[in-house]
This record gives structure tokens, sequence and C-alpha cells, in this order.
């Protein structure tokens, strides 16, 4: 779950820029990498300009850049369920200029969307994904032996018509299930052996006497007390793959299903992988059902071309979620004051 708490003073007593924003105090409980939160917004009257943050590109755990677009598109998928809740969502416009993140340096202007919000009388007051925004988390360790309601099935294949852009594949074969955890314990341990990439995350790792408003807190990634202090160390100067690899084999291994979307391998396409994976999340916990993203399958080429053969999809796979359910409180993550990421034009 999201710390922030959300404004809660009647929406349609604001003016319209503060009406933007509080559609953004939604918008920003989305998940990202490491919660780096790599948004930043121009907000005017009946709009808002959605810009990622070329410096919170992560070079070592997103080398293509698909990643802060996925966390962009969920985002975007936030901003227009909490606008329509309220009847405020008219349309959005991408920036068809899309260009890798890798192009762009630290201080450019790098445009993804503008999503015009203005009231159009057609509010969605009982969306029980609006519900669900404040309360979803990325649930980490092993499911229970609790199977998927049908219902939620078969709302879940349902948005694969919604996004076409996007081809969603649902495993729940526990033999293929088997294999991708075991893609995933390899991917976890190669990404480990890697120095840079364990310098990277260690300055994303919050222990317990951080105060920062981004980043992954010790008691978010379930780290026992005693080893909080010094979590970002370890990280850091030891290799922990064999240990991270087998845990995270348990947890993929016990999930009821994995859903693996894929798309094209461009900005565009990304974004859209966000907004799916996003609605999957929410539909999951709005039936009381956890999810649990997983990518070290997808980062290494060869890992990804036997992901791709497991699940016999003609796609290329750019993001994977483990779903099932965890009778266990999830601490809280941290997330910046929304004036933190509103700039002015």
């Amino acid at each position: 779950m999201n710390t922030k708490t959300v404004n809660k003073k009647s929406f349609k007593l604001l003016p319209g820029k503060e009406k933007i924003k509080t559609l953004l105090e939604y918008a920003t409980l989305a998940p990202s990498t490491h919660n780096t939160q790599p948004w930043i917004f121009s907000v005017a009257e009946n709009s808002c300009k959605i810009y990622v943050n070329p410096s919170l590109y992560l070079r070592e755990a997103d080398r293509k850049g698909r990643y802060i677009a996925i966390s962009l598109g969920c985002l975007i998928e936030n901003l227009v369920i909490a606008a329509k809740h309220y009847g405020y969502y008219q349309d959005i416009e991408y920036n068809i200029a899309l260009k890798n993140i890798k192009q762009y340096k630290k201080g450019d202007k790098f445009l993804i969307a503008e999503v015009f919000l203005e009231n159009n009388g057609a509010k969605e007051e009982n969306n029980e994904l609006f519900d669900a925004i404040p309360k979803r988390f990325n649930a980490r360790g092993p499911f229970e032996e609790k199977a998927l309601p049908k219902p939620l099935k078969d709302q879940l294949c349902g948005i694969k018509k919604e996004i076409p852009e996007v081809d969603m594949t649902m495993v729940a074969d526990k033999e293929k299930i088997l294999e991708i955890a075991r893609l995933t314990a390899k991917g976890m341990m190669a990404a480990h052996k890697n120095v840079n990439f364990r310098r990277e995350l260690s300055g994303w790792v919050r222990n317990a006497f951080s105060r920062k408003r981004d980043g992954m807190s010790w008691k978010s990634m379930r780290i026992p007390a005693p080893f909080a202090g010094f979590i970002s160390y370890m990280i850091r100067f030891f290799n922990m793959g064999p240990v991270l690899g087998k845990l995270n084999f348990k947890s993929v291994a016990s999930a009821q299903a994995v859903c693996v979307f894929g798309s094209g391998e461009n900005m565009f396409s990304w974004l859209q992988v966000g907004r799916a994976a996003e609605k999957v999340m929410l539909s999951t916990y709005a039936k009381g059902f956890n999810t649990s993203v997983y990518v070290a399958a997808i980062d290494i080429d060869s890992l990804r071309k036997n992901l791709k053969s497991i699940i016999d999809s003609e796609s290329e796979p750019q993001f994977l979620l483990c779903l099932g359910y965890m009778d266990q409180k999830h601490p809280k993550t941290a997330r910046k004051d929304i004036k933190e990421v509103i700039i002015n034009e």
C-alpha cells in the first residue's frame, strides 16, 4: 500500500488546476521500478502534460528504457481511472515523436502524453478499480494455495480487448509456472553478479533511518529488522544473487497464475503494457487477491527467448506479473509530495 493520503476535500468545489492536482494524487500511487517515481507534470486549467524525468533512468536495471515507460503507463492508467470516476476524462494524446529514453539527457523535456480533463457529466463512481488505487501494493513472498475465482479470470482476460496493442498471456499450468520460476531465479543470480547493477540497486534501497520519499524501504522488501540498518551496504558489496534467486523461485513457483505482457519494442507499446498491467493489478486487488512483479526472466535475452517459447507467444515478452493470495500485511511505500513533481511552463 502507499503512504500518501489523497486530498479528501470535495472535488467539485476545487478550481480547475486543483482538481487536476487531486487526480494526480491518485495517478502517482502507480508502481515504478525501484519506486523511482520518474514522472513530472505541467498542469493547465483543463489538461495535464506528462513528462518523464530522464535523470531517473536506471541504466543497469532498465537498459532499454522499457520499465520507465511501463511505469509511466501505469501512472496514465491511474489518472484515466480517477478522472473517469469524477466525470472529468476527455481524451489523451500521446507524443507521436516518442524516442528511446537513452536518447535524452538530464534536464531534457521528454513529453510522454497530454491528458485532457474537463467535466463531461459521466461519473463512474462505483468503479472498483478506483477504490483499489490507494490500496494496491506489490506483494512479496510466497502465495497461499487459494485458487483465483473464475469471475476474476474472466475479467482479466477481457483486458486484452481493451488494449489491443498488448498481447496478454495468462499461464495457469503448474509445470510452465515452475519453468518460469527457474528462469526468474537464473535471471536474478545473473543480475547480482554485475557489480554495477548492485551499486545502482543499493542506491535505491532505504534503510531504517532514511527519510527519503522514494526508493524501496527495508520493510516493503520484507528484510528482517536486524539487517535493516546495513542492507544497502550488503547489496552493494556482496553478491546475494544465489539467496535471492532461491527466494524468487519459491515465490514465483507458488503463484496461481502468471501473466506475461507482450508488445512491440518501442516506447508507445511499453506505455500500453503499463496501462494493461495496472488494470490487471488493480482488478486483482479489488477481488481480494495479490500481484507480484518479477522481470528477471525478461532482462536477459537468452532467458527472454526461453520465456517466449514456454508461453508460446508471437510477441516479445515485456513485463511479468504473478497472481495469487497472501494473508499478510504489507507495509506502505513512500511517495513524493505532488508539489515536487509539478513544473511551471
